[in-house]
């Protein structure tokens, strides 16, 4: 019915929220993002992905909302639990792979990794999370060294999407 009976005749994807975990009733509830950083352990993040991507399949999601590759820069931004930390290069190895635990080596029986809140999100004025961020290349470089999570660029063509904000 989504594929053939759509206004315009375009297929819909189904995708759902997935930080911590597919978000519904009777669906496993992980650890945030945060909590398994302090693991430092890439295999698991891994692991809890691909238990993620067998809940979506089931109820036909093909699209995950997730991970947040953002990195965190102050502890009074409302969404620090959702990223991986304030450490570029393991908010990178870990992002990357949730993504390879979403995705798989062949993304047809995977689900579409979406990046969210991609490098700045977390910059905003005041540290709350409805507040302008300064987007200057100066200010960017200054509260993240110039660095963007390393190893979340490394989606494959067709197969990861990032959200910004």
């Amino acid at each position: 019915m989504m594929v053939e009976r759509t206004r315009l005749g375009a297929p819909v994807m189904v995708r759902e929220e997935a930080v911590g975990g597919y978000c519904a009733r009777g669906a496993t509830v992980f650890p945030q993002a945060l909590a398994l950083a302090n693991s430092w352990d890439p295999g698991l993040v891994e692991e809890v992905a691909g238990a993620v991507r067998r809940q979506l399949l089931a109820v036909g999601a093909r699209q995950a909302l997730a991970p947040v590759l953002d990195v965190a820069r102050d502890p009074r931004w409302g969404r620090l639990e959702e990223t991986y930390g304030e450490d570029p290069v393991l908010a990178g190895t870990l992002g990357a792979a949730f993504v390879r635990g979403l995705q798989t080596r062949d993304l047809s029986t995977g689900v579409v990794a979406t990046g969210k809140h991609f490098l700045a999100h977390g910059l905003s004025d005041s540290e709350r999370q409805g507040s302008r961020a300064d987007g200057s290349r100066e200010q960017g470089k200054r509260l993240t060294g110039g660095l963007a999570p390393r190893g979340a660029g490394r989606c494959r063509p067709g197969g990861c999407a990032l959200g910004t904000g």
